[in-house]
């Protein structure tokens, strides 16, 4: 995991993922359905260790395509 390498822990990354999307683009998550359940999902689960798998599980997609999803909606 990329976060380990640098002292950032998993939780670190995910606030920083999850506050970066929502608080820069708002309204990025309601074109696509799947990253708008990735975020509520995020949300109720805080305190909980995530894995992307365990996110895009929730969100009913592949690991990839939920990040071509949120890829495509932070641009």
């Amino acid at each position: 995991m990329r976060a380990a390498r640098h002292g950032r822990g998993p939780r670190d990354l995910r606030d920083g993922l999850f506050a970066s999307h929502l608080f820069e683009r708002p309204t990025a998550s309601t074109s696509r359905p799947c990253v708008r359940r990735a975020e509520e999902f995020i949300a109720a689960h805080t305190a909980e260790e995530l894995t992307v798998a365990r996110i895009a599980e929730a969100a009913g997609v592949p690991v990839r395509s939920l990040q071509i999803a949120f890829r495509t909606a932070m641009a």
